[in-house]
């Protein structure tokens, strides 16, 4: 077995990250749905390569992404400039955290889906985002936050899934280690990716490692409230199912 490359392995994560998950688009009807309701600019907070940002440009409505990552801005800005122009002119780019970001304008929309808010791990820079947040949002301004339940039926758990680069035509093997601490909310997440050579997993493996934050629906409430949001909607699905617990959790609040 070769030695784990870490070297680059931010560069090498957001790229299969982009491949994996590209074909997610469940997501994406229930935010235009809302981006064109509340007429104005759409902000997300972590953006990643574009998954989202770029279909809202594509119906014609202004939006901001914001991600942390340079390696993943890079994606979605080679992305992007596939586009056509009216589509390019549609979108911006920001280098930024979630915590302490600063723009020039308001928004009626924004958007922190598929986790994103779980890397904050500690319950006081997740007020720091939600507080920025609110400070971001126009007078009517939409914000929905997305985020998943965990079971609870087990402490550690271990997966494998394999991702196609249909475009360089190779393959790669993901094995997925959970590891949950339930007295500090934090789930402990190791993704090793090896690159499969003759139907084996032979060739290159690149390990990366990340932390989430779950947090359950009365914490999400009281951390709401204490930033000045009021919770309007829950849903457990994008179908609009009304939240009764679940695995998902995703809530639409506006300001105080």
């Amino acid at each position: 077995m070769n030695n784990l490359l870490m070297r680059d392995g931010n560069n090498f994560y957001a790229n299969l990250y982009d491949i994996e998950f590209s074909d997610k688009v469940d997501d994406i009807p229930f935010i235009l749905a809302y981006a064109k309701k509340q007429e104005g600019r759409v902000l997300e907070l972590g953006c990643g390569t574009g998954r989202i940002i770029i279909p809202i440009a594509e119906a014609g409505i202004k939006v901001t992404g914001i991600d942390n990552s340079l390696h993943m801005l890079k994606i979605a800005k080679d992305k992007i400039a596939q586009r056509p122009q009216a589509v390019q002119k549609n979108i911006e780019l920001v280098h930024a955290q979630m915590q302490n970001f600063t723009l020039r304008r308001r928004f009626s929309l924004i958007i922190c889906v598929f986790n994103t808010f779980m890397h904050i791990i500690s319950k006081e820079e997740q007020l720091q985002v939600l507080k920025n947040v609110r400070q971001h949002l126009e007078k009517n301004g939409v914000f929905i936050n997305e985020t998943f339940i965990p079971s609870f039926a087990f402490r550690e758990k271990n997966a494998q899934y394999k991702i196609i680069d249909r475009k360089k035509g190779i393959a790669f093997k993901k094995i997925e280690e959970l590891r949950y601490n339930y007295n500090t909310q934090i789930l402990c997440v190791n993704y090793i990716y090896q690159q499969i050579n003759n139907k084996n997993a032979t060739g290159d493996h690149y390990a990366y490692f990340f932390q989430l934050r779950y947090t359950l629906y009365p914490e999400m409430r009281e951390l709401m409230l204490t930033s000045g949001l009021k919770i309007v909607d829950v849903f457990s699905d994008y179908n609009r199912k009304p939240f009764v617990g679940g695995k998902r959790m995703i809530i639409v609040a506006k300001k105080l």
